[in-house]
């Protein structure tokens, strides 16, 4: 009888959608489930903020260059 291992336990053949010739083994890791909990998204701060920089310095520049 199999228990249930839960979402982050699940074996690497039991996650996959079709037949697979994977050994349950040690080994083999589900790498689906095994994705850090703290999703932040710092990169997509830093990319928004530079963007916001990269307009106001276009903005200046062409207030200086009309006067």
């Amino acid at each position: 009888m199999e228990r249930d291992l839960g979402k982050d336990n699940m074996k690497a053949s039991e996650s996959s959608p079709v037949p697979t010739k994977q050994v349950d083994d040690g080994s083999v890791r589900n790498q689906t489930t095994n994705v850090p909990k703290n999703r932040f998204p710092w990169v997509t701060i830093a990319v928004v903020l530079a963007f916001i920089i990269l307009i106001a310095v276009v903005i200046s520049f062409l207030e200086v260059g009309s006067n």
